[in-house]
């Protein structure tokens, strides 16, 4: 997961960058192995009430698994609004980013896209 592998970046490496570089890992390749099978399961979570909701809910714990790692790039307590903020918007924007590709018709590169929501962001500023 994120959190996991954002833990083996340095703490002054950008965190575009490890993130980037983290979800590029091996585990995060095998969910995308299969391109066609995965936009379906993207656009699934979306579409579908029921199961939109467990997806709200399995990012609020990918969440909240990010943010031993984002404290400790920081240096600050885990329930600070410093380090609480990133995590929510990390994992919005890499959502959005993946409903992105799941839905166009010729689906840009996914990785490309999410470079592209964190720049979005500007959380190396």
């Amino acid at each position: 997961m994120l959190g996991e592998e954002l833990v083996g970046h340095p703490v002054d490496e950008p965190l575009s960058s490890a993130v980037q570089a983290s979800l590029a890992s091996p585990a995060s390749a095998r969910r995308l192995a299969d391109p066609e099978q995965a936009r379906r399961l993207v656009r699934g979570m979306g579409s579908v009430p029921a199961i939109r909701m467990r997806w709200l809910a399995a990012g609020r714990e990918m969440q909240d698994r990010l943010v031993p790692a984002l404290a400790a790039r920081k240096g600050a307590p885990e329930n600070s609004m410093e380090v609480r903020l990133p995590a929510c918007v990390l994992f919005d924007a890499i959502g959005v980013a993946m409903e992105r590709w799941a839905w166009q018709d010729e689906p840009e590169d996914v990785a490309e896209l999410t470079r592209r929501a964190l720049h979005y962001l500007r959380i190396d500023e």
